[in-house]
């Protein structure tokens, strides 16, 4: 179904970019007629596609009666119950370091995170947050919103990625997913060239896992070589400091192109006033060492003074109206009401995710060569790529219909995909047989295990280990799914000047 110059393509995963390929319906036909015809769940059902001609729109819209029998309502059910568990993670994000971290951080009469957003952003209901759950469930814990928020909203109309640092959780402290999401931000502002506010209250690395932390490519100084490169491609950046930023915290707002600090709360400094003492025997205040006054008036780190930080998110924001920034998205339209109700998706969703719609790669009797071009293709492709992954995304299909791999510009799955090399039973029976063969363990040994190897499996291929792991950029509801790609394509056809596709060498 072609919509304008982007191609919606249905399978385990709903994927958007304007890539040629053929339908292949599990019917074995070619989607090529005005009828369409597929199977889920081993029910069939028929679509007729009508032109609505009389608005005048470049393309089809299905018309289809949902029967809501007993499979329907099973389904619902089922939904309900992973409903539950992703308002239970939402409610843990949502929580932060908890009511005495939040306590203690309001008596030092700082802001909450999400009032300091609020007060950056147009309209703080318009803000679209990246990886809400991720960080929840580490091997070393729950770390809430991965210790740090980002997400794109407007300011003085102007789309910005906003990055804020979560002080709530362990003062800011910096773990191997806050770096993590911190850097998938960062990409996004690039992919997309949107000016970022860094708000920054950052107590540096948390030092029992610097080894994840410090001395890879991908870690710690990654964070400073994008605001760096980000720069120099005149993609703005701009820092709040709104409380300490020590060690690795105090190069992201001195590496930036402007730099607001508040008064007696903020501060930059490599090692703090005990560091100091210890080091040189002097001692000195936080204020003294690296405070608002001396940034301002000394060091030159800083650009602007604020008393508060209701004056500091005011200057934030008049630095951004100030920017020049070239639009390329041409007027946003809303779009129109589903001609169906959202709510009813529940109900196609099976517990089995059996959504074959059809499989790529069968068309030329050659599954290899097909899934190369289709994942060369995707590779290449520089219009925007979205990806939704509505079901089982496994093995590489995930990469031909634009996994994370393949760099697509936004990555949501619904709450009930499936992400793994192979389908969970399969890799549960290859598990099983390597472990039990030649083995001396009694049945009830091995019926133990395999529970432990089920549990593990099913885990570790859900949507919410791969959300709080970071590997996609967050569970979107079914229902929700439509707002969230209007949201998409606002962002990345905004700024983005349009490129020619270099083509990839195809083997024919």
């Amino acid at each position: 179904m072609k919509q304008g110059n982007v191609l919606y393509h249905f399978k385990r995963h709903l994927h958007l970019n304007t890539i040629p390929v053929n339908f292949r319906m599990s019917n074995n036909r070619i989607f090529s007629s005005r009828v369409l015809h597929y199977v889920i769940n081993k029910r069939r059902f028929s679509i007729q596609a009508k032109k609505l001609s009389s608005k005048g729109l470049p393309f089809c819209v299905m018309n289809a009666a949902i029967e809501k029998d007993e499979t329907f309502h099973k389904n619902s059910e089922w939904y309900k119950v992973l409903l539950e568990k992703h308002s239970q993670m939402l409610n843990i994000a949502f929580a932060g370091g908890g009511e005495k971290a939040t306590l203690r951080h309001q008596k030092q009469n700082k802001m909450l995170v999400m009032d300091r957003i609020k007060a950056l952003l147009d309209d703080d209901s318009d803000f679209f947050e990246v990886a809400t759950l991720g960080g929840l469930a580490m091997e070393y814990g729950n770390v809430p919103r991965a210790s740090i928020i980002g997400g794109v909203g407007r300011i003085h109309g102007k789309l910005c990625m906003i990055i804020a640092n979560e002080s709530t959780v362990k003062a800011g402290t910096v773990y191997p997913i806050t770096l993590k999401k911190q850097l998938r931000c960062q990409e996004i502002a690039e992919q997309n060239r949107l000016p970022t506010v860094n708000v920054v209250e950052s107590g540096g690395a948390f030092l029992p896992l610097q080894a994840e932390i410090f001395p890879d490519k991908t870690t710690g100084g990654r964070v400073f070589y994008n605001i760096a490169n980000l720069g120099s491609q005149n993609i703005h950046q701009i820092a709040i400091v709104c409380g300490s930023c020590t060690a690795g915290g105090a190069y992201v707002p001195t590496m930036c192109d402007d730099v607001v600090i508040v008064h007696k709360n903020g501060t930059i400094f490599l090692g703090g006033p005990p560091l100091v003492q210890a080091a040189t025997g002097e001692i000195v205040t936080a204020e003294e060492l690296g405070g608002a006054t001396m940034h301002s008036s000394v060091s030159g780190c800083t650009d602007y003074f604020a008393e508060n930080e209701t004056e500091a998110f005011l200057l934030g924001r008049e630095l951004v109206a100030a920017l020049n920034l070239t639009e390329y998205g041409g007027r946003t339209h809303k779009p129109e009401d589903p001609l169906y109700d959202p709510a009813e998706l529940q109900g196609l969703i099976s517990k089995d995710n059996n959504i074959d719609i059809y499989k790529v790669g069968e068309v030329t009797g050659n599954k290899l060569r097909a899934h190369v071009k289709m994942m060369a293709s995707v590779s290449c492709a520089v219009v925007p790529k979205i990806t939704f992954i509505i079901g089982n995304s496994i093995g590489p299909v995930s990469h031909v219909m634009g996994s994370r791999s393949m760099s697509p510009n936004f990555l949501f799955c619904w709450p009930n995909a499936v992400i793994g090399m192979n389908e969970p039973k399969e890799m549960i029976q290859a598990l099983c047989q390597e472990n039990f063969s030649n083995s001396q363990m009694t049945d009830e040994e091995k019926t133990e295990a395999k529970t432990k190897i089920t549990e593990k499996i099913i885990r570790e291929t859900s949507s919410f280990y791969a959300a709080s792991r970071l590997w996609n950029d967050g569970i979107v509801l079914p229902e929700d799914t439509r707002k969230v790609i209007q949201q998409c394509l606002n962002i990345v056809t905004a700024y983005r000047k349009p490129r020619d596709t270099q083509p990839a060498f195809i083997r024919m």
